[in-house]
């Protein structure tokens, strides 16, 4: 058996939740070996790396712009309870 096939027989004895890790990383040597194309890969790869940072900075300030908006709309329920306990109040004292 040459090493090729000893390879090919390692990946059908791997387990299905290690194939796609295999293909990436198939993908992985391919692009590495192919010249130039490591070069795009690499710059694709900080792309993609200065893109995650960019969501989680989204995501933290979606984050907090719920937090002050949840408090908004608390304040306002406050405001209103307040308001409509002081008209039952003048209702009732003018009922009087």
């Amino acid at each position: 058996m040459n090493l090729r096939d000893k390879i090919i027989a390692q990946i059908r004895e791997i387990p299905d939740s290690l194939v796609q890790e295999v293909s990436d990383f198939i993908d992985f040597l391919l692009i590495k070996h192919s010249g130039n194309q490591w070069e795009l890969w690499l710059e694709f790869k900080e792309s993609l790396d200065i893109e995650e940072y960019d969501f989680a900075d989204y995501l933290s300030d979606l984050e907090d712009d719920e937090i002050k908006q949840k408090k908004l709309i608390d304040e306002q329920a406050a405001r209103d309870d307040f308001w409509a306990k002081r008209d039952a109040e003048i209702k009732q004292k003018n009922n009087t």
